[in-house]
């Protein structure tokens, strides 16, 4: 689902790998900060989605929790207002019709996709690429 931007405007830039690195990097934040300093759950929950998704993987509540670094709790509690908000959506597994997984809407998707080509061209008036 990465997609590379090159209208002219844009840096060459694999989506995927951006958003792989700010995911990264905002996990490694307590190794600089106070763990507690940063509260941004719903955000880590969108990249975690947006990078499995990118890699073909599924990702049930549980997985997500942990992929995203956060407490099962904290992610019950997150997902109906992203639901509502038309970010992520709920769908079924095709063998077993009991495991429920997450993934982004297409519009979900789309915003993060313009977030990311946003940062990307931010980032090349700082480090313009060979």
């Amino acid at each position: 689902m990465s997609q590379l931007v090159n209208n002219g405007r844009e840096p060459d830039v694999d989506l995927l790998h951006l958003a792989t690195v700010l995911r990264n990097s905002h996990k490694e934040r307590p190794h600089f900060f106070a763990a507690d300093f940063f509260g941004d759950p719903g955000w880590d929950i969108i990249l975690s989605l947006y990078c499995a998704q990118g890699r073909g993987e599924r990702l049930s509540v549980t997985v997500l929790g942990r992929s995203a670094g956060l407490p099962q709790s904290t992610v019950s509690r997150w997902l109906p207002e992203l639901i509502d908000k038309g970010l992520i959506e709920r769908f079924k597994g095709e063998g077993d019709q009991r495991r429920v997984f997450l993934r982004l809407t297409r519009s979900g998707h789309g915003q993060v996709n313009l977030w990311l080509r946003h940062v990307a061209s931010q980032l090349a008036l700082i480090w313009p690429m060979a």
